[in-house]
């Protein structure tokens, strides 16, 4: 399950944009030391899986979900150790969503780019004091280490060293080209500015219209692909999350510009930045939706099902949504010849339908 967490600069809203996610259903969030913060298991509405779920009479249906996680009382850019201790819980997040307040607050409003550079700033400085404070610890082994170990530690001090170069001038370690081998070196740092980020541009009601124009502006800002940002209304939509009828909710948000729920345009966000397709099994028993990354193969499917499917894998019997809907059923799609036989190897496409047959 993917981990996403919400930071932003104090009053960012990104707690009204939390609440509109969670529909009242959130609970604490475990492992985080003295702090405190809210989380919430979420899944968006999914037309592929309602589809198969009625074309198979399915007894039960299983969503793709994510954790979202609110940090409760503390903003980027606050000074102490509090900050410093909030960041280190980021480090098993998947996805990092930065919110960024686009409407009248008590104090004037930095324009979106200003923003953006200030909260980019704080995720850079908190990867340079980690980066720092491991060269320093480098330095002290290297000065005590046996000649066999020093060739490592040197070779480490080197990444390092780059990295701490890129972050002082202020590039996102992102932006650097890896290696294997760096890869393997900083995976247990956990670094912000690796991360997925996916922006959440918290607007006013009165800039709705504008949604589409602020997504342009700041992905030209920040390269961020425009599949990867999401504008929201937080406060109107975590008040409207409050009315229980979903067609009365959903009248409401239509009359004032705003056409598809808020987890859809998060959670379609959150797998662009994540690079993850969703692919599914369906059947009388269970149609089940699985999220996966791109580039996994069929033989990484059967592992993520079941060992014993992956150790046992013969194929993959493999259908598009497409034919699925047109064709409507298992027995015309295979009169049709559309079903295709896969091996291990197979690189899975966003709606495949799949069967994986194995030996016991």
């Amino acid at each position: 399950m993917l981990k996403i967490g919400l930071i932003g600069m104090r009053s960012c809203g990104r707690t009204s944009i939390f609440n509109s996610l969670a529909d009242g259903r959130s609970f604490h969030a475990d492992s985080l030391g003295r702090l405190t913060a809210k989380a919430a298991h979420i899944s968006s509405p999914d037309p592929r899986l309602d589809r198969l779920e009625q074309l198979a009479s399915s007894n039960h249906v299983t969503r793709s979900e994510c954790e979202i996680i609110d940090f409760e009382g503390i903003g980027l850019g606050d000074g102490g150790g509090r900050q410093a201790e909030w960041l280190n819980t980021m480090q098993p997040l998947s996805v990092i969503v930065l919110v960024i307040e686009l409407f009248q607050n008590e104090s004037p409003m930095k324009p979106l780019s200003a923003q953006i550079d200030e909260v980019y700033a704080e995720l850079i400085i908190a990867d340079l004091g980690t980066v720092e404070s491991r060269c320093i610890k480098i330095q002290e082994d290297l000065s005590r280490a046996p000649r066999i170990d020093r060739t490592i530690l040197e070779n480490e001090q080197k990444l390092f060293e780059c990295l701490q170069s890129s972050l002082e001038a202020g590039a996102p370690l992102s932006s650097l080209d890896w290696t294997p081998y760096d890869t393997k070196v900083v995976q247990s740092f956990g670094f912000t500015t690796l991360k997925p980020i996916v922006l959440a541009l918290n607007t006013s009601e009165e800039d709705i219209g504008d949604w589409s124009e602020l997504v342009e502006k700041a992905a030209a800002h920040t390269g961020i692909d425009n599949k990867c940002i999401a504008c929201f209304s937080g406060s109107l939509e975590s008040e409207a999350a409050d009315i229980t009828d979903p067609n009365e909710r959903k009248e409401i948000l239509s009359e004032l510009g705003i056409l598809d729920d808020p987890k859809s345009r998060f959670i379609d966000a959150v797998m662009s930045a994540a690079d993850q397709i969703t692919v599914y099994t369906t059947g009388e028993k269970e149609t089940r939706s699985w999220p996966m990354k791109n580039g996994s193969t069929a033989l990484d499917f059967a592992a993520t099902i079941h060992t014993d499917l992956a150790r046992g894998f013969i194929r993959a019997e493999t259908i598009s949504f497409t034919d699925m809907d047109k064709l409507e059923s298992i027995a015309e799609i295979r009169k049709e010849g559309r079903i295709r036989q896969e091996g291990r190897d197979y690189i899975l496409q966003d709606g495949d339908i799949i069967e994986v047959l194995f030996s016991r």
